[in-house]
């Protein structure tokens, strides 16, 4: 039962919905509380104090909604994706789109990488794969795709040269070089002196770099460090609309 008229009330002209990244809700909630949606479960309903961080603690995976990460077959682009140059490289979105055709890429265990460019001989029917619907681009700001990687990680393409080969450790600056080489850009961080870098995975087995990783400079600029933010590109997987 509605009280009588003159009795004060609140009402509002609307809602927003907030894109999700830590940054735009940190700095909406000193404007005002948010409303939130968590999943939870028995760790939570015991919950007394601390910090919160549920049951893995500070350890997590992520790898877009799959219950496992799945190890997928280069060897199956190298001989049977006839838009690129198998072992002479090729365009990363010319292999998006291969994946988006049956069978897709073929998992590993059932298609092993050879290092040599073979017949196709895609196995029959029945046999697992991953397909994509699509892929997508991003543009070319350092912002944009820090948003983007919260989410999934990215394929990104620099020019680099003998610097970059022989990296071990610390902080990529460059130079750059005149080489066409992608990564798998899976992160983020800052250093205790406040400086940005990109957190990427290379294709050069574990002994390259940090166990195959490399952290680059994020100077911030458009183009980004060794042109690493013009050509950046996402698969687009099955169930994401």
């Amino acid at each position: 039962m509605l009280p009588a008229y003159g009795v004060k009330s609140v009402t509002i002209v609307g809602y927003g919905v907030l894109d999700a990244f830590h940054d735009s809700i940190r700095k909406d909630v000193t404007r005002q509380p948010l409303v939130v949606r968590i999943h939870y479960g028995e760790e939570f309903k015991v919950y007394e104090s601390g910090i919160f961080r549920g049951p893995c603690g500070k350890e997590f995976i992520f790898n877009n909604g799959s219950t496992q990460l799945e190890v997928l077959s280069p060897q199956t682009l190298i001989d049977c994706d006839t838009l690129n140059n198998g072992c002479f490289g090729g365009d990363i979105r010319k292999a998006f789109l291969f994946a988006t055709r049956s069978p897709g890429l073929l998992r590993e265990d059932d298609y092993p990488y050879r290092a040599v460019k073979r017949p196709c001989m895609l196995p029959a029917d029945g046999v697992k794969s991953v397909t994509i619907v699509g892929y997508g681009v991003l543009d070319a700001f350092h912002d944009s795709i820090r948003k983007a990687v919260t989410r999934q990680p990215l394929v990104v393409t620099i020019h680099y040269g003998e610097e970059f080969k022989v990296y071990e450790s610390g902080i990529f600056r460059g130079p750059c070089g005149k080489g066409k080489h992608s990564l798998l850009l899976v992160g983020y961080g800052t250093t205790d002196q406040g400086e940005k870098y990109w957190i990427l995975k290379n294709s050069w087995s574990r002994l390259w770099g940090v166990e195959g990783y490399v952290r680059m400079l994020n100077n911030e600029t458009q183009s980004g460090l060794c042109g690493m933010n013009t050509r950046v590109a996402f698969p687009i997987p099955l169930g994401a609309f």
